[in-house]
């Protein structure tokens, strides 16, 4: 029987974090709030590429080149004159003061 080591697992779910970056399904603003903002996806980053970095040059090389995208994604958190693009935004209905009152 073979398991599935916890790199392979990364690379298979890559694609979908990338797919973040333009398709945002409608419950990921919900469950993975932290992909929507620049620190929350830098750490991120960075726990991918702690992961994927154990065992053979390349997945060491590829999580050194995971792990300088995260720092970047950091990085960016505190520069203040970088906003957030459209898509670090909640497409969703936000709460407002006089709408506590429909909250069931």
């Amino acid at each position: 029987m073979r398991t599935v080591s916890p790199s392979s697992l990364v690379f298979t779910l890559s694609p979908l974090v990338q797919a973040s970056f333009f398709l945002i399904p409608p419950l990921t603003y919900q469950y993975a709030s932290f992909l929507f903002s620049f620190l929350g996806r830098g750490l991120f980053y960075l726990l991918i590429a702690v992961i994927a970095s154990n065992g053979h040059a390349i997945k060491v090389v590829f999580g050194i080149l995971i792990g300088l995208v995260g720092i970047g994604y950091t990085a960016l958190e505190f520069i203040p004159s970088i906003e957030p693009p459209e898509n670090f935004r909640n497409q969703g209905h936000i709460l407002e003061e006089h709408d506590e009152e429909d909250v069931i």
